[in-house]
């Protein structure tokens, strides 16, 4: 059986994940390997800062329901009243795909046998997390951003990438490095993997 090719970006609100998948996309196809930028749906409202089909498929509940009982989804999670999830239909079998994941998909996903995924892990201390975190809106939201940390402190406290992918690596996002400096570094394993 062919298997999807994906690299599942994790990490904490912050941590550089977003910026991280753009720049390791436009890497690999430098490199000449064909990329796809997957897409999440979710059914809460955009912020302000959020683009339409770029940070995600903003979609009513109806439309999230119709895709997850017409089984298009590879996982679906609700967290805080809001529904999060992956479309197969997004994923491209003569790409790699790159997707931005919470670690609750990463475990549904790893469960599925026509995914072939490996794990990038954001490593970013919490300072510069809140500090990217409360600049990035005009008006920040500190309560959400709050809620945020908490939640992710208990989400990533038991994580651990290789519970679900033999092939899974870390990088520090507050190292100093540049975007693109981050996304060589992973580029190199990532040769390694797409054999």
């Amino acid at each position: 059986m062919e298997r999807y090719k994906l690299i599942a970006i994790v990490g904490e609100a912050g941590s550089g994940k977003d910026s991280l998948a753009e720049a390791l996309v436009d890497q690999l196809e430098d490199e000449g390997y064909k990329a796809h930028e997957v897409v999440s749906y979710t059914t809460r409202p955009k912020r302000d800062y959020e683009i339409e089909g770029k940070d995600y498929h903003f979609v009513m509940p109806n439309i999230m329901v119709d895709l997850i009982l017409h089984d298009k989804m590879l996982e679906a999670a609700e967290f805080n009243n809001w529904v999060y999830g992956t479309c197969i239909d997004d994923f491209q079998l003569d790409a790699i795909n790159v997707e931005v994941l919470n670690p609750e998909g990463i475990e549904s996903i790893s469960t599925d046998r026509r995914i072939d995924m490996l794990v990038v892990q954001c490593i970013c201390n919490e300072k510069e997390r809140l500090i990217r975190q409360l600049n990035r809106e005009v008006d920040p939201n500190i309560d959400e951003i709050v809620r945020r940390l908490g939640t992710d402190r208990r989400d990533f406290s038991d994580f651990h990438p290789s519970d679900y992918s033999a092939w899974n690596t870390f990088i520090r996002t507050d190292s100093g490095m540049s975007i693109s400096e981050e996304a060589s570094l992973i580029l190199e394993y990532v040769r390694q993997w797409a054999k």
